[in-house]
C-alpha cells in the first residue's frame, strides 16, 4: 500500500457526491469541482427528493456554492452534472424534471444565463456545442439504477426494437435535436439471433476527445429486469458521415447469482465480475477504447482499436478485476477502483503505470451493505494537473467526497 493520505473535502452536515467517473467534474483549470448536496438517505431517490448541484474549491472545508436544485438524479450518475468547455466561458450542464418528463439545463456561471432543453443530456461534446440524449423511460424500464424516478407507472408497452428511437444529438445552442442512429439500425449491423424479440436499449454514451465519434453500449434482453439475461455490444459511432462499428459483442448468458437487487456485496461482486459483460468503456485516445469485456473466452480489460478492429488485452495479469477506469491527463497512468470484496467488503483504489505495468494501491475503503440502486462506487476522477484524485465514498458511514495527493507517484 502506497502512503497517500485520504482527506475528506466536503462538510458532513449533508451528504455529498459527484457520481459517474467519465464526466468532467473539475473545471478546465482545476480550481473548482462540481458536486451534488443531498439529505442523508439509503434509498433510491423518489420524484420529490431533491439534489442541490453546486461547486467548491477542492480543498478540505471548501465552501459549497449552490447553482440549482433538481429532482432528476440517481446515486450512480447524479444529475449527469458536468462542466461544459467553451472559449472563455464557465458553463455547467445537468438534468432536470420538467412537466412530468425530463430535460436539461445549461447555466453560464459568469453571466447567470440559463438555457432549458427538452432533452436530458448524458454526454457533452468536448467543444460544448452538442450533447447526447436517450429516452429516459426506456432506460428506466431496462436499467433503473442509472435512471430517475417517474411520478407515473413505468410503461410496459415499449416497442422492443424501434426504428424511430435511439441515440439523439442535441444542439446546445439552438436546442434542436436529431436522431443519430435508431435501435433498429444498430441491431441490423452484425445482427445476432438473440436480438430477435428482445428489448433493446442504449446507455453510457461518450464522445471521443476530438468530438467526431461516440462510444455507446447497446444492450438487449428478453427480460431486462433479470440482469443475467442481458447481452452486450460496444459500438463506436462516427457522426459525419455516419459509420457504426461493432467493437465487441458478448452474446451469452451470465453466470447464475441471486436476485440483482439483493443488498449484499457478494452478489454485487458476482454480477460485476461475470464473464460475459461489457462495461465501463472509456476513450484512451480518438481511435482507441478501453473496456472491461470478454474476448476469446477471457474476461479482462481490453483495448479496442476502432480503425483496424484489433483487440488487445490491457494490464495482462495485473488488472484482474472490473472497475471504473480513466486515463491520466498525460496518458501515463490509469486510475481505477474495484467493487467490494466478497469477504471484507473493501473497495480498492489504484493507479496503474502503463509503461512499467506497476500497480499502486492508494487505499482500501469499506463499503457498507446497500442495494444495487443505492450503492456508493468510488468513481475516482483526475484533477486536470494529474497530481490529485477525488472520489465518492461511504467508508466513514456518510456519503462524502474525498481526495488523495498522488503527485509522488505520477511525477516520477
Amino acid at each position: 500500500m502506497i502512503n497517500c493520505p485520504i482527506i475528506q473535502l466536503t462538510d458532513s452536515n449533508r451528504w455529498h457526491f459527484f457520481g459517474y467517473y467519465d464526466r468532467p467534474s473539475f473545471d478546465i483549470l482545476g480550481g473548482r469541482v462540481l458536486l451534488h448536496q443531498v439529505s442523508p438517505m439509503n434509498a433510491f431517490p423518489d420524484t420529490g427528493d431533491s439534489a442541490v448541484v453546486g461547486y467548491m474549491e477542492p480543498i478540505p472545508g471548501g465552501e459549497f456554492k449552490p447553482i440549482w436544485e433538481t429532482t432528476a438524479w440517481n446515486w450512480q450518475q447524479g444529475a449527469s452534472l458536468q462542466w461544459v468547455s467553451r472559449s472563455s466561458t464557465d458553463l455547467v450542464c445537468f438534468n432536470i424534471r420538467r412537466s412530468g418528463s425530463f430535460g436539461s439545463m445549461l447555466i453560464d456561471l459568469d453571466r447567470d444565463d440559463r438555457k432549458v432543453f427538452e432533452w436530458p443530456i448524458f454526454a457533452v461534446r468536448p467543444d460544448g456545442l452538442r450533447g447526447i440524449s436517450l429516452n429516459i423511460e426506456r432506460l428506466l424500464f431496462s436499467h433503473p439504477t442509472i435512471c430517475y424516478s417517474l411520478n407515473k407507472p413505468i410503461s410496459t408497452t415499449f416497442e422492443r426494437l424501434p426504428d424511430d428511437e435511439g441515440l439523439y444529438e442535441v444542439n446546445l445552442e439552438s436546442g434542436d435535436s436529431q436522431l443519430l442512429v435508431s435501435l433498429s439500425e444498430a441491431a441490423e449491423i452484425e445482427f445476432v439471433s438473440s436480438m430477435e424479440d428482445a428489448f433493446h436499449w442504449f446507455s453510457h454514451p461518450v464522445y471521443n476527445p476530438a468530438g467526431y465519434r461516440l462510444l455507446v453500449l447497446h444492450r438487449w434482453s428478453p427480460n431486462p429486469s433479470d440482469q443475467r439475461t442481458w447481452r452486450h455490444r460496444l459500438l463506436a459511432i462516427e457522426i459525419e458521415p455516419l459509420i457504426v462499428d461493432v467493437l465487441g459483442c458478448t452474446d451469452l448468458f451470465t453466470p447464475d447469482y441471486d436476485n440483482q437487487f439483493k443488498a449484499t456485496n457478494a452478489v454485487l461482486s458476482a454480477q460485476e465480475k461475470n464473464t460475459t459483460m461489457i462495461s465501463h468503456p472509456v476513450w484512451c485516445d480518438n481511435e482507441t477504447v478501453l473496456a472491461w469485456s470478454c474476448h476469446m473466452g477471457k474476461q479482462a480489460f481490453y483495448l479496442y482499436h476502432v480503425s483496424t478492429g484489433d483487440v488487445e488485452e490491457f494490464g495482462k495479469g495485473v488488472l484482474i478485476e472490473n472497475g471504473h477506469a480513466t486515463f491520466s491527463p498525460d496518458g501515463r497512468f490509469l486510475l481505477l477502483d474495484t467493487y467490494p470484496d466478497e469477504q471484507s467488503s473493501l473497495q480498492s483504489l489504484m493507479l496503474y503505470n502503463i509503461e512499467s505495468t506497476e500497480l499502486f494501491k492508494v487505499g482500501q475503503l469499506y463499503s457498507p451493505e446497500l442495494s444495487k440502486t443505492c450503492r456508493c462506487d468510488l468513481h475516482p476522477r483526475w484533477h486536470p494537473q494529474g497530481k490529485q484524485i477525488i472520489f465518492d465514498s461511504m467508508h466513514q458511514g456518510d456519503r462524502q467526497i474525498f481526495s488523495a495527493d498522488v503527485s509522488h507517484i505520477t511525477s516520477v
